[in-house]
């Protein structure tokens, strides 16, 4: 949406290079079938895009520090 002027709300057009395909069946399939896409090349090639299981790892240390150390004063290593 665009408030530049105060006058009107209108929806702007998302340019076509951020749109690599259209699919008409439901508005949420892009993210999913990129995400999708991402994760079967990382698989033909060996590699793991991110996020990760590392990446999850490391998030889940942080939320477990947060939630066991919330009541105390200081510093946590992780």
């Amino acid at each position: 949406t665009n408030f530049d002027d105060g006058a009107e709300v209108r929806e702007l057009k998302m340019p076509d290079r951020f749109r690599p395909f259209d699919d008409d069946r439901d508005e949420r399939l892009m993210a999913f079938r990129l995400l999708l896409r991402r994760f079967i090349r990382g698989v033909e090639s060996g590699s793991s895009p991110g996020p990760n299981f590392y990446d999850g790892f490391r998030c889940q240390q942080v939320l477990d520090a947060v939630r066991s150390f919330s009541g105390n004063v200081g510093w946590v290593e992780i």
